[in-house]
């Protein structure tokens, strides 16, 4: 980042401890050039001409340090006039609101002719228009995605901006009353007032008193603002020029009913609010969204610095402490129980629809269960219909349902409807039918088949002949001399045949030239005493004669 010197720099951050609490007001912030800057979550200052390292650190109540750098270039200003600085320190970018509640948007701006233009920015939303102008503004905005922006002019009509964007939603309000609550006082240090209908609050003899609260029930559910709400007492007396400090403690092991101030915890948290005076009866709030970030058990301290005790009514006195919560207002849910995803059906079965839909404000929303094919449309409303009448093919079936705030939820599954089953198409494509090959020729058995529902069947195809019998899927075989009738048959997963047949005649070998010719056979003759003997061996040929 890169400023003037002179220029007013924002510096803003933040920090949470493991457990989630926000530290964010005990960031330490320091220049390596011009040392400590200041604490807290938003810091301004201005900064020598050069380049700084500027660190934030934190160190939460274990000890535990953490921290993150940036860099910052100043420089001497150009002449002539320059544009003012803007900086928004709320909301955040990215944050979540409630439209039932008013926002709070603040900022700053300062100009190095000007001096402070805070009072001059003009805040506007890209949906809802003009918002206000000053450092802070309060507004209640529509709910869906703003882009606020800070706009500054200074006197010589040059302007700057600042912009965040922040999503408003519907807003839910949860009560969560305290489960344990219990002062302690330094004047009776081994006393318990676990029972007492008042909580002190002191600084001249130490009260102090210490809140717990069980949060549940919030599952996933965005928080978009925490506040732990007391009533101060209506006896004389129990009014204060202080309300107390609120800080959050890490000893959630302490029993309201044996609490006392020798025993009492630590208090070793953060401050995380703090009020000014407060009258009789009225009603106090400390605000505690940085400190809640959830389901679980919270455990608070109020210190007063104040010797002005202030007194409020405890859970056994009442009004109880109550921590109230507004949370993000929930998409209903939608869950469908029959038919299963990728169920089949054939036309004109009946097919039962069941779901169940619920909301955690509304409750039970199954009867207004609004369903929906992607092929037919509309198919009626309620926790259970019949539909009957799909037409074949495959449907994307919704059951969906939308609440009192507007909010819509579903759920999807699949089905297929089919008509009546037909046995598989089988089609040869060789050997040709009435085709022949000479004996011993490997011949090419080859078909396709398909099937309406089944789809490619081909790899199950088995070939038979009714000479050789079985002959196995498609491949080249060498068959037996003869006519054959080659049939290529397949079964779908309805039990329907499908099959096509061939006539294929596998003709003799011919007998070689070689072959044809004549063989002789040896003959001999029987001699007499003193005759010569004749031997004629087998040979090719025309016949021979033994001689005389």
């Amino acid at each position: 980042a890169s400023y003037f010197t002179g220029d007013a720099i924002t510096l803003q951050g933040s920090a949470h401890d493991s457990t989630g609490v926000d530290l964010g007001t005990h960031l330490v912030w320091s220049s390596n050039l011009a040392g400590t800057l200041g604490t807290g979550a938003v810091v301004t200052t201005s900064l020598a001409e050069g380049t700084h390292t500027i660190t934030a650190a934190v160190t939460d109540g274990q000890g535990l340090t953490g921290s993150s750098q940036i860099g910052v270039t100043v420089s001497p200003p150009p002449p002539g006039n320059t544009a003012p600085l803007v900086a928004i320190t709320a909301p955040t970018s990215g944050q979540t609101l409630a439209s039932s509640a008013l926002i709070t948007c603040a900022g700053s701006a300062s100009d190095l002719e000007d001096g402070d233009l805070t009072a001059a920015i003009a805040w506007t939303s890209d949906r809802d228009g003009a918002l206000g102008t000053g450092g802070s503004i309060t507004h209640l905005l529509s709910e869906g995605t703003h882009q606020l922006t800070a706009t500054a002019t200074d006197g010589g009509g040059l302007t700057a901006t600042a912009a965040v964007t922040v999503q408003v939603v519907a807003g839910v309000a949860l009560e969560f009353p305290a489960v344990a609550d219990a002062s302690v006082d330094a004047g009776l240090p081994a006393t318990n007032f676990g029972t007492s209908p008042i909580l002190a609050v002191d600084a001249n003899l130490v009260r102090n008193t210490y809140l717990r609260f069980d949060v549940t029930g919030l599952a996933t559910r965005t928080i978009l603002g925490a506040t732990l709400r007391l009533q101060v007492d209506a006896t004389a007396g129990a009014e204060s020029g202080s309300g107390g400090v609120l800080h959050t403690i890490t000893d959630n092991s302490w029993q309201e009913n044996a609490v006392t101030f020798n025993n009492r915890p630590a208090v070793n948290g953060p401050a995380v609010a703090s009020q000014g005076p407060v009258a009789l009866g009225q009603t106090v709030e400390f605000d505690v969204g940085t400190a809640v970030t959830g389901d679980g058990t919270y455990d608070f301290a109020i210190v007063n610095g104040s010797a002005d005790e202030c007194d409020y009514r405890s859970r056994e006195g009442g009004p109880a402490p109550r921590l109230v919560l507004t949370v993000a207002r929930s998409a209903p849910t939608v869950t469908i129980a029959a038919p299963a995803d990728g169920s089949v059906f054939f036309l004109h079965d009946g097919i039962t629809l069941t779901a169940h839909a619920s909301q955690a404000d509304d409750g039970e929303l199954s009867s207004r269960i609004r369903w929906t094919s992607s092929r037919d449309g509309a198919l009626g409303t309620g926790a259970t219909i019949a539909a009957s009448g799909l037409s074949v093919g495959l449907h994307t079936v919704t059951a969906a349902v939308t609440d009192s705030a507007g909010l819509r939820g579903q759920e999807q599954t699949t089905l297929r409807v089919r008509a009546p089953n037909a046995p598989p198409a089988v089609v040869i494509a060789g050997p040709a039918d009435g085709s022949s090959v000479a004996a011993g020729t490997a011949v090419r058995l080859a078909a396709t088949a398909s099937d309406d529902f089944d789809g490619d069947l081909t790899g199950r195809l088995r070939w038979t002949s009714n000479r050789d019998g079985a002959l196995g899927p498609n491949g080249t075989r060498v068959l037996s001399e003869g006519t054959h009738t080659l049939v290529a048959a397949v079964t779908d997963s309805d039990g329907a045949v499908g099959s096509a047949r061939a006539r294929l005649t596998v003709t003799p070998t011919p007998p070689s030239a070689a072959r044809r010719r004549t063989r002789r056979t040896a003959i001999s003759r029987p001699r007499s005493a003193g005759s010569p003997t004749a031997t004629v061996r087998s040979v090719a040929g025309p016949p021979l004669r033994p001689r005389a």
